[in-house]
């Protein structure tokens, strides 16, 4: 469990496939892909939406405060639909205390291979600083 401040910074995604349900009609479809960002399924941030890629590139940084103890941070990949809802691309789950663990180092480069529909993989980087304190 970790509380205090979480830094995050998605920089890639490699291997991103269209999936099934996206080309039932056999239509040329581009993904216009992003990541939405969650900690304890609590959606904190996401990322901008790349224009007609499977290899989108962000270098987008958040920064959240948790004042709650968290488990598990979630990367989940969408396709930014003109219709709504956005589909489903692919997502991982990435464990708060399996990356704190390495207390010497505070930022942490992780692939994760997802386990959507698709094998893709998602680079980010993860720094903590533990307990935030407010003023008073």
């Amino acid at each position: 469990m970790f509380n205090g401040r979480l830094k995050i910074t998605v920089i890639e995604a490699q291997g991103l496939h269209l999936t099934k349900f996206m080309t039932r009609h056999q239509m040329a479809v581009t993904l216009e892909p992003y990541v939405a960002i969650d900690v304890d399924q609590l959606s904190i941030e996401r990322t901008s939406t790349k224009s007609k890629t499977n290899e989108p590139t962000w270098n987008e940084t958040f920064t959240t405060d948790l004042l709650r103890n968290a488990d598990e941070v979630g990367l989940t990949v969408f396709h930014d639909a003109t219709i709504p809802p956005d589909d489903f691309i692919a997502n991982c789950k990435i464990s708060l205390s399996d990356l704190i663990e390495k207390e010497e180092q505070p930022v942490h480069a992780v692939w994760v291979r997802s386990n959507g529909l698709s094998y893709s993989t998602l680079l980010a980087f993860f720094s903590f600083k533990e307990k935030v304190k407010f003023p008073s």
